[in-house]
């Protein structure tokens, strides 16, 4: 019976170490989703006034993709086009607002998570 407990005391530790690995996956995954609920509502809150703020008259196609962003209906290949339009835009700026800029941060962040999630629905 000696023989056994070494092994018996392995085989618990290794037990006891995946039931805490499996807890600590369970509970990171359960903030994950908080975290993602949490960015969801703000970017609800802002959304409207963050796409007018980058709207422009002189360029259709940005604001027909903005309408796509903010209506949901942005496919994968628009998503990619609206990013490379509002980087370009926010390089060849000269002078630009603050608030204004800000506004480029929150577009194009929402937009890497938009074709983030487009990206893994393909």
């Amino acid at each position: 019976m000696m023989e056994y407990l070494p092994i018996l005391a392995i085989i618990v530790s290794l037990f006891s170490a995946l039931g805490t690995y499996f807890g600590l996956a369970i509970k990171t995954e359960g903030r994950i989703a908080t975290l993602e609920t949490k960015v969801d509502l703000f970017w609800n809150a802002i959304e409207g006034r963050v796409i007018g703020m980058l709207k422009s008259p002189t360029h259709l196609e940005k604001d027909v993709l903005l309408d796509q962003l903010l209506h949901r209906e942005i496919k994968l290949d628009g998503a990619q086009r609206l990013r490379t339009i509002l980087t370009e835009e926010l390089k060849n700026k000269k002078r630009i607002d603050n608030g204004k800029r800000l506004a480029y941060a929150l577009a194009l962040g929402r937009l890497e998570q938009v074709i983030y999630d487009l990206r893994g629905k393909a």
